[in-house]
């Protein structure tokens, strides 16, 4: 979030955000070059096949880091909802995450919006905008839930059609019963019969 507006002879001219610490970045060595670059451990990385991870000398990541990074997601976008806030525009590179221990923190903030006006228009990444948005409809706690839904699908089925997943039967090898209707709920066609992210959150919290 932005902790200072910085303002020159009374206009607006930016604002001061915190740096995002070292421990959410990692090193890629080139195989060919072995030039190194220092890169964002975005959460697209949870949805990379094993191939490219070790490609890049990235770790793998185990299935109960993955469920306590999936976990922090949620929680995250609850604690906004109670305070009244719209995420909106979730994707792939609007988190990053640290490792030893997983922890997790959101990107992108001045997309949120509060719910209570009328006037918020927010955007979606590609291949994350929910069914109900297709009409026009404003996006708000539902949509963000449907968000969710999709990011627990797909960081738990790394790999080939990952970024594009929407089908909740294939969380069946990696949930159990309880969750896969859960999940199945959560990115429905019917905003009305989504969990709330708190649900979600107590969920996967057990899960771990």
């Amino acid at each position: 979030w932005p902790r200072a507006v910085v303002e020159d002879g009374g206009r607006v001219v930016g604002l001061l955000m915190l740096l995002i610490k070292p421990e959410f970045f990692f090193d890629v060595t080139d195989q060919v070059t072995g030039q190194t670059t220092r890169k964002l451990r975005e959460l697209q990385w949870l949805i990379a096949n094993p191939t490219q991870l070790t490609a890049s000398g990235f770790p793998d990541i185990d299935e109960t880091d993955r469920l306590v990074l999936l976990a922090q997601l949620v929680y995250a976008i609850g604690r906004l909802q109670k305070q009244g806030w719209v995420y909106g525009d979730l994707g792939f590179k609007n988190a990053a995450f640290a490792v030893s221990p997983p922890r997790l923190i959101l990107l992108d903030c001045e997309g949120a919006a509060d719910l209570h006006d009328p006037h918020r228009q927010q955007a979606h990444s590609l291949g994350w905008n929910p069914p109900e948005c297709a009409q026009g409809v404003p996006q708000d706690r539902a949509t963000d839930v449907y968000k969710l839904g999709l990011a627990i699908l797909r960081c738990l089925n790394p790999g080939k059609g990952a970024a594009t997943m929407r089908d909740p039967k294939r969380v069946s090898g990696q949930l159990d019963q309880a969750g896969t209707d859960l999940i199945t709920r959560t990115v429905g066609q019917d905003p009305a019969r989504r969990p709330t992210a708190k649900e979600l959150y107590a969920y996967l919290r057990g899960v771990v």
